[in-house]
């Protein structure tokens, strides 16, 4: 399968995912890459994705899903973690996200749980903040290095549970952590399907998946040796097995201008039509 023809690109104020089959370039403020998702089965699964871009265009958020199941479990705690995202649109801190989501699953009686990532990218200045309900952990590749590293998510030092899956306790307390980004460095998210995919002898791919010879010069060719990998670990097509879905992103240069200068150019038609009604 190839990536579409049509990407998708998040300048501002917008929110773009859901949990269907696609393999298509997206772009949020500051990172741009390929999404891969690729349900068990059907065309829609228990992985979801979200990407959004705030009304400066200046912060840019992503949040990857794995929840049990499918059906109609899934579309109601996708909904909530699309309504979340939309309210937290201009804010800096991902594990606002997953506490909200977390406590609107388990007040709600929902009868699912889900791992998630979540992160928040400023693209002024490479500020890049995650959080980690229990999910798999996000990867960087440094630009001058041939190698992924785990990025991992320190727990707090405080008594009662945190940063676990969504859905099992709505006291859970959700924290995030940051890191410096650089241009020309990759980040890449993904749901367990990726690693645990089992071959017909029910061997896991495990961290096979990160060997340096699925590395290359961009992430649109990184991504299709990621799938080779994964297909020739199968032996078979990857829809006949879990949901698998990964999220590579390269991160641009910094964007020169302040949030203000941002939010005036990206938002000028806005205004304008704004202005015009106020006179």
């Amino acid at each position: 399968m190839e990536p579409a023809t049509e990407g998708v690109s998040l300048v501002c104020w917008k929110v773009w995912g859901g949990n269907e089959r696609t393999f298509r370039e997206v772009a949020i403020p500051g990172l741009r890459g390929i999404l891969y998702a690729m349900p068990s089965g059907s065309e829609a699964g228990g992985d979801l994705y979200y990407l959004s871009a705030c009304g400066s265009g200046a912060i840019g958020r992503l949040c990857l899903a794995d929840a049990t199941g499918h059906g109609a479990g899934v579309a109601q705690f996708s909904g909530w973690l699309q309504g979340v995202f939309s309210a937290h649109i201009h804010r800096e801190n991902p594990a606002a996200v997953l506490r909200e989501v977390n406590h609107r699953t388990v007040t709600g009686r929902l009868d699912l749980i889900s791992t998630a990532v979540c992160l928040s990218y400023n693209s002024l200045n490479g500020k890049l903040r995650f959080a980690n309900a229990g999910h798999p952990h996000l990867r960087i590749r440094r630009t001058s290095e041939r190698r992924w590293e785990p990025v991992v998510l320190e727990m707090p030092d405080q008594p009662g549970p945190a940063n676990i899956p969504l859905g099992v306790e709505a006291a859970s307390a959700y924290t995030f952590d940051e890191i410096q980004c650089r241009p020309g460095d990759w980040l890449l998210a993904h749901t367990d399907g990726l690693t645990e995919a089992r071959n017909p002898s029910g061997q896991c791919l495990g961290d096979a998946i990160w060997h340096p010879d699925c590395l290359s010069d961009t992430p649109e060719s990184t991504a299709e040796n990621l799938l080779r990998r994964l297909r020739d670990h199968l032996g078979r097509d990857i829809a006949a097995q879990d949901d698998v879905t990964f999220v590579l992103l390269e991160v641009l240069p910094y964007q020169p201008h302040g949030r203000y200068t941002l939010l005036v150019r990206n938002n000028w038609r806005r205004l304008l039509t704004w202005l015009r009604k106020s006179a």
